[in-house]
């Protein structure tokens, strides 16, 4: 019964916790894009490292001008230059980027001017300091620059850049083995034969570890043997997580949790009152300082890929050292009704529209745990309470979509 099954908190509460942050490794700049900062970096330089014009315009003294005065342009300075000091009086024209000369505080934008050879009269005059940006108006040396656990996106990699950083430490990432078990499954490869499917879970879960910043190690397909299954998840063992696909239902021949119990994985729990999903299982292999939590998601395709979004993901960030690790939730308003047996927490997969100055959610027809469609065709998981019956459009309810920044709480989960 569903009551006697942990609910989507309590099940993140005990995984998510054993994943631990993996060591470090040290990359040249380039190559840390996209990967997790494992330690803070401090300011090294003042940024902007020099007084410079924001705009391109005419560089003065503010306190020694005044409106429509006409004043002599004595200097031209442009990025790049070393200016002199400005002579007492004038004006000098200034570019944008060009540092400021000494002597001068303030930017006359060229389009409050008029130019007349050598000389330039001002028709309004701004506050002091205008268009100028200030040494260390954004960072000041040894201030933190970021903070360990900071994904280095463009703007992160460019910053430290500016820093000198050519060399910066990063997590190291995860290498996540996934078996696929079952006799019905052949690879992609292989030539089509009666009654069977390809293993679209191995690809679909490498696509989905790659995106998460992982290494997958994709370990083939076991049969429905339990030796054999034994055997590859000796080898996934030796990986830093390891998920399993198929096999952890109460059937005769779903041998994984055997397997698992085999290999001496501790199994910390088996069943979440999850839709899809419910046959999640979830255990822990410790064998001195090597640490591996494996997961074992059901077969289906859906129940896979979701599961995987609301338990997998949040871990494997974890392990690289990412402090927001959870997925946050909108509002969204329902498009049209949906019926549902009470009892679990449902992630209904929905397509999100902006109509109207809110978000709607289009409830996909097809929910079953293998229809794929529901998952290319949607944009959303809708979070249907454990204890709801039908959902009736117009109503509001939350939603995750996998695309937006995470959080440091699951709190979608609530």
């Amino acid at each position: 019964m569903a009551s006697s099954m942990l609910s989507v908190r309590e099940a993140l509460d005990l995984l998510v916790p054993q994943f631990s942050p993996l060591g470090a490794e040290h990359l040249a700049l380039p190559e840390a894009t996209d990967r997790v900062l494992a330690h803070a970096v401090t300011v090294q330089t003042d940024l902007p490292s020099f007084d410079h014009s924001a705009m391109d315009g005419y560089a003065l003294a503010r306190a020694s001008a005044d409106a429509s005065v006409t004043l002599t342009v004595s200097a031209e300075i442009k990025a790049g230059d070393r200016p002199q000091p400005l002579a007492a009086g004038t004006v000098a024209r200034i570019f944008t980027g060009a540092p400021l000369p000494p002597g001068a505080d303030t930017v006359v934008i060229q389009e409050d001017t008029a130019r007349d050879g050598s000389e330039v009269t001002l028709h309004s005059l701004p506050e002091l300091g205008a268009n100028v940006r200030g040494r260390a108006s954004e960072y000041r040396a040894g201030a933190p620059l970021f903070a360990a656990g900071t994904l280095l996106g463009p703007s992160e990699i460019g910053l430290l850049a500016t820093q000198g950083y050519a060399q910066v430490d990063v997590v190291r990432k995860p290498r996540v083995a996934i078996l696929a078990t079952g006799n019905e499954l052949r690879t992609l490869q292989a030539a089509p034969a009666p009654f069977t499917i390809v293993d679209s879970n191995t690809y679909a879960l490498s696509a989905a570890l790659t995106r998460a910043g992982c290494i997958p190690v994709p370990l083939g397909i076991a049969g429905d043997d339990l030796s054999v299954i034994q055997s590859h998840v000796a080898r996934g063992l030796a990986c830093d997580a390891l998920i399993t696909v198929g096999g952890v239902s109460v059937g005769d021949y779903d041998l994984v949790s055997d397997a698992l119990r085999a290999a001496a994985v501790r199994v910390e729990f088996h069943k979440v009152a999850i839709k899809p999903g419910k046959p999640l299982l979830f255990g822990v292999y410790d064998q001195g300082a090597h640490h591996v939590p494996v997961i074992g998601l059901p077969g289906n395709p859906v129940s896979a890929l979701v599961v995987f979004e609301i338990f997998v993901r949040p871990g494997l960030l974890r392990m690289q050292g990412v402090r927001d690790v959870f997925p946050q939730a909108i509002d969204v308003k329902l498009a049209n009704d949906y019926r549902r047996k009470p009892g679990r927490t449902e992630f209904v997969r929905a397509q999100l529209k902006y109509e109207s100055g809110e978000w709607v959610a289009h409830i996909h027809s097809q929910q079953g745990s293998g229809s794929m469609s529901s998952l290319t065709a949607g944009s959303a998981l809708v979070i249907a309470p454990q204890q709801r019956g039908k959902l009736e459009a117009g109503e509001t309810l939350k939603a995750i979509v996998p695309t937006l920044p995470r959080r440091s709480d699951p709190a979608f989960a609530d």
